[in-house]
């Protein structure tokens, strides 16, 4: 006779399923980011891109990505998201 497991009723599934979801979204996240980047500022915006990747690591929250992401519209110069990050770095 099979043995069946509910899956969905499984704390292990559901805790790598929902790890693999945050793992996705930071993905998306981050190569957002990364294009806003180079589109904005181009060679200047892959420059902090490498400084947002030093910062954030694979540790980054989506709401933190989701900070950074909305200030690439709101600055004016790769130096000002440069400061931001540094004050981010700093919660």
């Amino acid at each position: 006779m099979p043995i069946t497991i509910d899956l969905e009723e499984n704390e292990m599934y559901k805790d790598a399923l929902q790890e693999g979801q945050r793992r996705g979204e930071r993905k998306g996240l981050m190569e957002g980011v990364e294009l806003g980047l180079e589109i904005k500022y181009g060679t200047k915006g892959l420059e902090v891109m490498t400084l947002v990747r030093n910062i954030f690591g694979n540790d980054a929250t989506t709401e933190r990505l989701d900070e950074f992401k909305k200030s690439i519209k709101s600055t004016d110069s790769a130096d000002e998201l440069k400061a931001f990050l540094t004050q981010l770095d700093r919660k």
